[in-house]
This record gives C-alpha cells, structure tokens and sequence, in this order.
C-alpha cells in the first residue's frame, strides 16, 4: 500500500534500503540513533508479525495495525 506519510518522517527505512532486513534489529536501532531517541522512548508501529519480532529484537515497545484482510481481485 502506497501512502503519503514518507513527507512526515526524516528518517525511514523502506524494503529497498541497503542494510540488515526485518526482522534484524540493526535497522531500527541505527534509526533510533540517528534520530538520538532512546529505545525506551520509541514505539514501532507496524501491520506485520515481522514488525513485531523486529521491535522486540530492538527492545522497543510495539504497536500493532490490524488491517481487514483483502482479496486478490482488490
């Protein structure tokens, strides 16, 4: 799913980022440092059982997004 939200963080990692992958924590934990938040103060926000295992890795809260499943025709 595209969406707009890219605009409002300066700091992101997307799939076709050079690095580790999810669920590897080292992604997460450099955003965190580039951007000086504490793990304690972070709250990673995601739709799938790989975000969740990635925060966890991290040491940071999680927030799950629970989508409505959707078709192949959709």
């Amino acid at each position: 799913v595209q969406t707009d939200l890219a605009r409002y963080f300066l700091h992101r990692r997307t799939r076709s980022s050079p690095g580790p992958a999810k669920p590897s924590p080292e992604s997460l934990r450099g955003l965190l440092q580039a951007m000086e938040v504490p793990r304690d103060r972070a709250l990673y926000v995601g739709d799938q059982l790989l975000d969740a295992d990635c925060a966890r890795a991290a040491g940071v809260r999680f927030y799950a997004v629970l989508r409505p499943r959707r078709s192949r025709r959709d």
